[in-house]
């Protein structure tokens, strides 16, 4: 069911519970915001699913926006990406590797819906070998973005490094997926405080990654496409800093009283 407009009145004492309620003029006003700051900018929108894991809100969004829909969304979990896909996204990058379980479930997904792009992440040679074995096993395409580290020590290559050299290359290479560039995350900045704190950590952190990194494949001879990352709390910094063309908030839509403090 799609979430109903805020004009429809609804008595809470016949809501059942666990329920997600949200004001619909807040939410299209933070969903039209967010296409204004992007609007001229040349950067596209890929929405983050993991707010609301819900096909109905990716249905909402897509028809928003019409005139001026996300590329894509992104995904936490394959269950994720099947309600984007469901809702009629039509590119959805989940923002994860995955083992070998993941992998195929995914690309039961991408031989479900042909038309759609549907990508993962890959940081080693085993994540493009299990993608490979499983887009092989359901007959069809998977994208790939590398993952590159910066400054989280959480996952990713190293940026710049000749493991993200080779990992372009094999997924560039290979005859089932699709090489679709550079994913280059920070969620541990998101939260900082002051607006110079965080163009600071942007600038030496996300940004100074993508940067090297595409220069070295550049170099390699392997053209980035597209670099994907930030989201909501770096926002502006991620737009001052111009190394993503592409951009991953998902806060922005119920705008917590974290994400609102920490854009003052």
């Amino acid at each position: 069911m799609r979430p109903p407009p805020a004009r429809v009145g609804v008595a809470f004492a016949d809501i059942v519970t666990p329920a997600l309620l949200v004001s619909m003029p807040v939410l299209e006003a933070n969903e039209a915001r967010m296409r204004a700051f992007l609007r001229g900018t040349g950067i596209a929108l890929r929405p983050h699913a993991k707010l609301h894991k819900s096909a109905a809100f990716a249905r909402w969004h897509i028809e928003a926006s019409s005139a001026e829909p996300p590329c894509g969304f992104c995904a936490q979990t394959v269950g994720e990406a099947a309600a984007c896909l469901n809702a009629g996204s039509g590119d959805v990058l989940l923002t994860n590797s995955l083992p070998r379980h993941g992998a195929r479930r995914l690309a039961a997904l991408a031989a479900a819906f042909p038309a759609a792009k549907v990508s993962a992440l890959v940081d080693c040679d085993e994540h493009v070998g299990t993608l490979e074995e499983a887009a092989r096993e359901h007959n069809t395409a998977l994208g790939a973005f590398v993952e590159i580290e910066c400054g989280q020590d959480r996952c990713g290559a190293a940026p710049a490094s000749d493991a993200a050299v080779a990992l372009a290359k094999a997924v560039r290479d290979s005859d089932v997926l699709q090489w679709r560039g550079l994913h280059v995350y920070h969620g541990a900045i998101q939260h900082v405080r002051t607006s110079a704190e965080r163009q600071q950590r942007v600038d030496e952190g996300p940004a100074a990654a993508a940067r090297s990194t595409i220069a070295r494949l550049e170099k390699a001879g392997v053209p980035v496409p597209c670099v994907t990352g930030g989201g909501t709390g770096t926002l502006f910094q991620d737009l001052a800093a111009g190394t993503h063309n592409e951009l991953q908030p998902g806060s922005y839509l119920f705008m917590d009283a974290d994400c609102a403090r920490a854009r003052s």
